[in-house]
C-alpha cells in the first residue's frame, strides 16, 4: 500500500479531490434549485460517457 501511494499518491489524491468537488457542486445546485430529478438524471448522463 506505501509503495503504490508513493508511486500514485497525486493521482489517488487528485481523483478524490475531484470526486469531493463534484458532491459540492451537486450539493449547491440541489440547495439552489431544490431539484434532486434533474440531478440524477444528468448525473446518469454525464456517467454514460465515462470510458469503461
Amino acid at each position: 500500500m506505501k509503495k503504490l501511494m508513493k508511486r500514485y499518491g497525486w493521482q489517488i489524491m487528485l481523483g478524490i479531490g475531484l470526486l469531493v468537488l463534484t458532491v459540492v457542486l451537486y450539493l449547491v445546485h440541489f440547495l439552489i434549485f431544490h431539484d434532486a430529478r434533474h440531478i440524477f438524471i444528468y448525473l446518469l448522463g454525464d456517467i454514460a460517457f465515462i470510458p469503461a
